[in-house]
């Protein structure tokens, strides 16, 4: 079992980050929190993986909204990603064998990432694990404008985009803020999608698989009937 903790790295801003690693192969992950809210030290989807799995996981601490706003969080995503591609001996990963994921806002970033990886950074990513990624800034869609949950609903999420993006959600935004506002989805890492029936981001979620699909990436998702996210966003 491999564990990298307290490993400090730096992005184009020169501020440290925090990483820690568990197992063996290869996954970044990013914890959910709508952006504002959470730490990688008490997300537990990532030491899960490790477990079942046998995989590494790095588990991201990246600055939050709204002490922090876009691209902040994402710098620190790009940051991590490129400290793994630099200490695949260290890890004991292949470098072709690396992924990247997260939760919600997590899943979100991860997209983004994708994204901005693609376009710059161009790291071999294997595929994309996305739970019930939070994609679009404007929750324009059915499940988006009647999902009423008591923890996590439409104005909630609005509220923490609004402090994420530090500026009106309802101006265009980038790309790499927002995933769902690409304007193309091709040449991407084959893409896993999980989403609850009932959950603020299904719509959102179906749309952009379709999107995948369509611009001919590789992409599943699976809805779960009944579920809604077990934790705070």
């Amino acid at each position: 079992m491999l564990l990298v903790f307290n490993r400090f790295i730096e992005s184009d801003k020169n501020i440290n980050k925090n990483l820690k690693s568990l197992r063996q192969n290869r996954i970044l992950w990013l914890h959910g929190g709508g952006f504002i809210m959470g730490q990688a030290e008490d997300d537990w989807f990532g030491p899960l993986f490790a477990e079942l799995s046998n995989v590494t996981v790095v588990s991201v601490e990246y600055r939050l909204a709204p002490e922090h706003v876009f691209p902040a969080a994402l710098n620190d995503t790009i940051a991590a990603l490129g400290w793994v591609f630099d200490n695949v001996n260290m890890l004991n990963i292949d470098k072709n064998k690396i992924s990247i994921g997260g939760a919600s806002a997590g899943a979100g970033l991860a997209a983004s990432a994708a994204l901005l990886n693609r376009d710059k950074t161009k790291h071999p990513l294997e595929f994309q694990l996305l739970l019930y990624p939070m994609l679009d800034n404007l929750h324009d869609t059915e499940s988006g404008r009647i999902v009423n949950h008591p923890v996590w609903n439409r104005q909630t999420s609005l509220n923490a985009w609004d402090m994420y993006l530090g500026k009106d959600h309802s101006k265009p935004v980038s790309s790499y803020a927002s995933a769902s506002r690409a304007k193309n989805l091709d040449n991407l890492p084959a893409a896993y999608i999980y989403v609850g029936d009932v959950d603020l981001f299904y719509d959102e979620n179906f749309e952009y698989y379709r999107r995948l699909i369509k611009d001919g990436t590789v992409a599943e998702i699976f809805a779960y009937k009944g579920m809604i996210p077990r934790r705070f966003h």
